[in-house]
């Protein structure tokens, strides 16, 4: 339902926490009777009765995702899909993904169709991990019965959960640590994920050798544990950090589910959950999940973005998990020929994973269709590039820029999502959650003049302007940013969600500038409304915005609001890569752009609040009807509706003069 954008269903990803315990109960059960009852775990055999029936669905979805990709996806977003193809195949694509810096809940055909396999190759990691940890504890019990004359010695259900426990704990506490600090990483990768697993192998421990009984505790605590998870999964606050503590809802709520199954009452949560649809729809669940999401991003790829594509596609979904499972999965898990010889399942692991590999290296090895350097390989000065060419008054005649292809364009269009200011790079930009500025130091650091830039990404994005215009002067730049934060006074928003971190941040942020008295304060941002009476309100943010601009100037300096830029479609890269040769296809519609931008919200409030100054850069980005993606040999635009750090350095001029003017006014 997460996936195909239900309504009430936003924190939906809560799934895969309750998929970890799930996995840790069924894999590990297994591992702990045969600890048990023999004092040994065999690993390989574990391993390959899992592989028979993980590997083959996942094999056929990876390759013919790399083989769609192939005729869906445009240049070099090719070669991070062939990337993940071979970390899909060798179970490594969480951290791929996570190292990359992908972003946890990708959306639009911009998200890897392979993405969610992340979850399956962490829970491959856990399950290796979890098998070789009973697997030493089992030679020590040997050893240890060696030593005490062969008497035959098992494990108890105590020590059993104390080696467990070993993993447990540390990996909570990454994952705490990580949520904090890297919270993209910290959802991706295993190490943070283990204890979820690890919390279905303790359920797996408290089982071992214990037969049903009756038990209105273990029924209310599963009503309690489904309670749970249905909070978690409609409930949590916008700022929540994921994997951390708030993850333990889900985590235990589906633990106390399962419990719930050894209660012999017939009032517990299995009542529903055995519902015959319910079960059928379980019957499908691996390969549903294997297939949901690359059916959602193709689709969106090939007829857009939006709420009623994915649903449609999630849905559609269930005819391929239907056939995988009746004709891919059943049939090999149950073929004689692997019952027969245990180890196979690794053999045929190991072939597919091959042939997953090798639908993978044509992506993997796609060319870029752009020349990102010119004839020589010297790159040009910044003055004559990008907006540099257009002069003081940029021409409004559009066969100037009606230009279809480029002999050399910079950023590479299809890596201008890379092409970001020194403030993203070096994580300048404070998370969703944290609520303490992070002030970064740039321009010239022993200037006597200090710049502040204050807001979200989309006024960082202004920096390397700031940059290029603080050459030779005696400009200090200091900049406070925050994601998706704007700076302004009332209560901000997260999507529908009040965004509390970013009040406190604001308040921060005002302590500083009050502390450091800059000469200027600029900043913009992307946001165009604010939490007021009740409901999102335009209004509010507008006056919101007077009033914080205002406040600045009280402290003694002055203020200037870059308007922000026009917002490009979002499948522009996409749009740019389809069509090197003809790249007038993708110009854009200024009117439209402008008003999806937060332009007309600050232009308002700044009539509102006369001590700003105003500088709209719109002539320098679109300069005509219809705006161009390239101006001077520079891609003006990055995904995310920003400007690329390039291109805003080629804007160093325009801002030194529209800053002069600023500072020179009484």
């Amino acid at each position: 339902m997460y996936a195909a954008g239900v309504a009430g269903a936003g924190h939906g990803f809560v799934g895969v926490d309750i998929l970890f315990v799930l996995s840790g109960y069924l894999l590990t059960g297994p591992a702990v009777r045969e600890l048990v009852e023999t004092s040994r775990v065999r690993v390989l055999p574990a391993l390959a009765h899992r592989a028979r029936r993980v590997m083959p669905p996942m094999a056929l979805v990876v390759a013919l995702s790399a083989l769609v990709a192939w005729f869906v996806v445009p240049g070099a977003r090719r070669r991070d899909i062939g990337a993940d193809v071979l970390g899909s195949a060798g179970f490594v694509v969480d951290w791929v993904l996570g190292l990359r810096g992908e972003p946890p809940h990708p959306s639009g055909a911009s998200a890897s169709p392979l993405h969610h396999l992340w979850a399956i190759a962490a829970g491959a990691q856990a399950t290796l991990l979890w098998l070789v940890a009973l697997a030493l504890l089992g030679r020590l019990i040997r050893r240890a019965a060696g030593r005490e004359g062969g008497r035959v010695l098992h494990p108890t259900r105590r020590l059993l959960a104390l080696v467990l426990a070993l993993v447990c704990v540390p990996s909570f506490l990454f994952s705490l640590w990580q949520s904090q600090t890297s919270p993209s990483l910290a959802y991706l990768v295993s190490p943070a994920r283990f204890w979820e697993f690890g919390v279905g192998a303790l359920l797996a421990v408290w089982t071992s050798g214990r037969r049903p009984y009756q038990s209105r505790v273990l029924t209310l605590g599963g009503w309690l544990g489904l309670a749970m998870i249905a909070f978690a999964a409609t409930s949590l606050p916008a700022d929540a950090l994921w994997p951390g503590a708030w993850a333990l809802l889900p985590t235990i709520g589906a633990a106390l589910v399962i419990a719930s199954g050894w209660s012999t009452g017939t009032l517990g949560p299995s009542a529903v959950l055995s519902w015959l649809p319910l079960v059928w729809l379980g019957g499908l669940a691996y390969a549903l999940y294997l297939w949901h999401w690359p059916m959602r991003t193709f689709a969106a790829a090939i007829w857009g973005e939006s709420p009623g594509v994915a649903t449609v596609a999630v849905a559609a979904a269930l005819v391929p998990a239907w056939l995988t499972t009746r004709f891919v999965e059943d049939r090999f898990a149950d073929s004689p020929l692997v019952r027969r010889r245990p180890r196979s399942p690794l053999v045929l692991t190991a072939l597919m994973g091959l042939a997953a590999v090798l639908a993978g290296l044509p992506l993997l090895l796609s060319p870029s269709p752009f020349t990102s350097t010119p004839p020589g390989g010297r790159m040009p000065a910044l003055t004559s590039l990008g907006a540099a060419t257009l002069g003081g008054q940029p021409s409004t005649d559009p066969a100037r820029y009606a230009v279809d292809r480029w002999e050399w364009v910079t950023p590479d269009p299809q890596r201008a999502g890379d092409d970001v200011p020194a403030s993203d790079s070096t994580r300048c930009v404070v998370d969703e959650q944290s609520a303490s500025p992070v002030p970064c130091q740039f321009g010239n650091p022993s200037g006597k003049q200090l710049v502040a830039l204050v807001g979200d990404e989309k006024a960082m994005q202004w920096l390397p302007a700031l940059e290029e215009a603080a050459k030779g002067r005696s400009w200090r730049i200091v900049t406070y940013g925050k994601a998706g934060c704007p700076f302004v006074a009332g209560q901000t928003l997260a999507g529908r969600d009040h965004y509390s971190s970013c009040d406190e941040w604001n308040t921060r942020v005002m302590r500083a500038l009050a502390k450091d008295r800059p000469a200027l304060v600029v900043t913009s941002g992307h946001a165009r409304t604010v939490w007021d009476a009740g409901r999102p309100s335009t209004n509010g943010m507008i006056t919101g915005l007077a009033t914080r601009w205002q406040e600045v100037r009280q402290l003694g300096s002055r203020v200037a609001v870059v308007g922000d830029n026009p917002s490009a479609p979002t499948d522009l890269e996409a749009c740019l890569s389809a069509h090197p040769t003809r790249l007038s296809q993708c110009d854009f519609d200024r009117a439209v752009a402008r008003n999806d931008s937060a332009f007309p919200v600050q232009k308002e409030a700044a009539a509102v609040a006369p001590v700003t100054d105003f500088i709209d850069l719109t002539p320098w980005l679109c300069p005509v009807d219809r705006c161009p993606s390239v101006i001077g040999n520079v891609v003006v635009n990055r995904p995310g509706a920003r400007v690329t750090a390039t291109y805003a350095a080629t804007l160093g001029r325009v801002m030194r003069s529209a800053l002069d003017r600023v500072l020179a006014t009484e």
